[in-house]
């Protein structure tokens, strides 16, 4: 009976030993406010030796037998070790699909630098008239932001996103006509803030809240509500209707790295590594199994 049990503990010893390092990242453990913006811990990749071969080595000599040596085959197999990143990393590349849009970027917000609002002010007026007071003002001009494309439709951002934006600014504009603003150099002092909170869906929509306001405060006599604020709050849903339309073309990247995962998993089951690893573990059993009966 101690033979046998002897046996079948160190068949199950070899078998398990891989499982007891863990190579999936850690989560952060952060305020849910930062939490999205610290990236994972990766424990380091296992490219040495096991420590069994370390502990089988005494006085100068390598005691081994056929149950260490078939459990040191398993453990330090660099092509089962490669392996075991597959299921991780399709698993991660889910996760990306599932949060939807397009390719990872941010907005660039030094667009809105220096702007106004429409009619708001010396600056504001002379962009809704179509003039411009020189400078190289073009404060209205400067409201785009960086824009992503891809091919294909896009799916929308399946995450709640939110975005704030606070812009200060302070401008000194030589004036080429002083008949609008009184003054030779306009002085203006700017603050723009801007607050949007978005939430997609797979169908093919979207719902968007935005808030903007606008400080504005110059030096111009001719300027009657001086300082001045513009706040808007806006509330707006969209859909497509015709392309990007429906729950499957939008879930097709979510489909495909559903479909990665399994392929993954069987391509592990099937390798040569892996046939290599039931096989030895097959031994093992047998090798067992024939301890019990002579003992």
């Amino acid at each position: 009976m101690m033979r046998r049990s002897l046996s079948v503990a160190l068949c199950l010893s070899s078998m398990t030993w891989a499982q007891q390092v863990s190579i999936e990242p850690i989560r952060p453990r952060a305020p849910f406010i930062v939490r999205p913006y610290r990236a994972p811990e990766v424990p380091p990749i296992r490219a040495g030796n096991s420590e069994r071969l370390r502990a089988l080595v005494r006085a100068g000599a390598l005691y081994l037998t056929a149950q260490d040596a078939i459990a040191l085959a398993l453990e330090n197999d660099i092509d089962l070790e490669v392996a075991r990143y597959n299921p991780l990393i399709s698993a991660s590349q889910l996760q990306r699909a599932e949060a939807g849009g397009a390719l990872p970027g941010v907005p660039s917000g030094a667009s809105q630098a220096g702007s106004v609002a429409s009619g708001q002010g010396v600056v504001g007026s002379q962009a809704a008239a179509g003039v411009s007071g020189g400078g190289g003002a073009g404060g209205a001009s400067r409201t785009s932001n960086a824009t992503i494309t891809q091919v294909g439709p896009v799916t929308q951002t399946l995450d709640p996103a939110f975005q704030e934006t606070t812009v200060f600014s302070h401008t000194s504009q030589p004036q080429a006509n002083v008949v609008q603003s009184l003054t030779t150099v306009l002085v203006s002092n700017t603050k723009v803030f801007n607050a949007s909170v978005q939430q997609g869906f797979l169908s093919g929509g979207s719902v968007t809240v935005n808030y903007t306001d606008h400080y504005l405060r110059e030096n111009a006599p001719s300027d009657l509500l001086n300082p001045s604020v513009a706040p808007s709050l806006s509330l707006s849903f969209q859909h497509n209707l015709l392309r990007g339309f429906g729950v499957a073309v939008n879930a097709r990247n979510i489909t495909v790295s559903k479909m990665n995962l399994k392929t993954t998993d069987l391509n592990r089951a099937r390798s040569p590594s892996a046939s290599r690893t039931w096989s030895i573990r097959s031994r093992m059993s047998s090798s067992a199994r024939y301890s019990s009966r002579t003992s």
